[in-house]
């Protein structure tokens, strides 16, 4: 870190890494696997290892165990969650990956549920996945692995901007949250893992604001599958009243409302 002026600083690395969840802090660890020499920077707006989702509602993870039917998963997710909108390379790969993520996870320190025989204790759906289990507090063992890689952690500072020169994003902008300080940060390249949004309908959830998808949207990404957001359909932050459907939140760049062609059923709030 180099003072710039009183009051802001500027921080330099090979690799930002926005949003210390558990995509972030993984995203950082596997980095750190690979290519032991390259400088990773790992920034939250609250504390690593404490804060994002996961934190909250951690223990359960669903894998393509062997014996799972990847087709039958992907069709499912595709004509019953996705609505045909997922990006289905992506979904292929996310989920002939999960097993091994998993299994890497007990690498890092976190505890998972074994059998005797020291494989990923797993529980068959009938709809083509598995589901295993892992400690709540995975998050703990995955910053003491962070750290102990050489990951520079930043706690307490807000990214509220990323940098783009000639089409090309090259660090961010934020402040501190403790003191107010300005930081400037320069990087080789930028990992957003700051989360998707929520609508902060309950407190459990409500710092998933989608910051990284405005941060994203800001610096001219090509968006997909922005519009699938978690939680939406539980109770309203405050009330414990639930969420009540039935005004459609898709739209094309026509303005033209779509939703009622691709979802049977409820629809959110816009």
């Amino acid at each position: 870190m180099t003072e710039k002026t009183k009051g802001s600083a500027a921080f330099d690395t090979d690799v930002l890494i926005i949003g210390g969840g558990f995509g972030g802090l993984a995203a950082a660890i596997r980095i750190k696997e690979l290519s032991p020499e390259t400088s990773v920077l790992l920034v939250d707006k609250q504390t690593i290892g404490w804060g994002g989702k996961a934190n909250k509602g951690a223990g359960v993870l669903w894998v393509l165990a062997p014996g799972d039917d990847v087709d039958a998963f992907v069709d499912f997710h595709v004509k019953n969650i996705g609505v045909y909108l997922n990006d289905q390379d992506l979904l292929y790969a996310m989920a002939r990956e999960s097993y091994g993520a998993a299994q890497k996870l007990a690498d890092w320190g976190v505890k998972v549920m074994k059998t005797p025989e020291g494989s990923l204790d797993v529980n068959h759906l009938p709809f083509g996945w598995s589901l295993t289990a892992a400690d709540l507090d995975m998050m703990r063992p995955l910053r003491t692995k962070a750290a102990k890689l050489g990951i520079r952690l930043l706690d307490k500072t807000q990214v509220v901007d990323l940098l783009n020169q000639d089409g090309r994003v090259t660090g961010a902008v934020g402040f501190n949250l403790l003191d107010g300080r300005f930081a400037v940060f320069n990087s080789k390249a930028t990992i957003l893992a700051n989360g998707d949004c929520d609508f902060g309908v309950m407190r459990m959830w409500a710092n998933a604001c989608g910051d990284g998808i405005a941060a994203a949207y800001n610096a001219g990404a090509e968006m997909r599958n922005a519009e699938f957001g978690n939680f939406y359909d539980v109770i309203n932050k405050g009330t414990g009243i639930p969420i009540v459907f039935g005004f459609g939140c898709l739209y094309n760049a026509q303005g033209e409302q779509i939703s009622s062609k691709y979802i049977q059923g409820p629809q959110p709030f816009r």
